[in-house]
């Protein structure tokens, strides 16, 4: 499943586990930005890009060991 959300600290901590494998989230802000949630309860914020016409899904952080602010200026 994948929702698309207005990404804040308090917005991404209310977010719940899914049921079953994973779910992800983009970020209406920065289109690059999106957070995967996975059943055993770990939200890992990636940066989706492409490079010469091959996506790169690049790993910045766990969450909430990474504020949302500092993911995006990362971009």
């Amino acid at each position: 499943m994948v929702v698309i959300l207005y990404f804040t600290q308090i917005a991404i901590s209310k977010i719940k586990p899914p049921k079953e494998k994973r779910d992800v989230y983009r970020d209406t802000k920065d289109k690059g930005l999106f957070l995967e949630v996975l059943y055993g309860e770990t939200k890992t914020l990636y940066l989706g890009i492409t490079i010469k016409g091959v996506y790169r899904k690049i790993k910045l952080w766990n969450f909430p060991n990474i504020s949302v602010n500092y993911a995006r200026k990362k971009r």
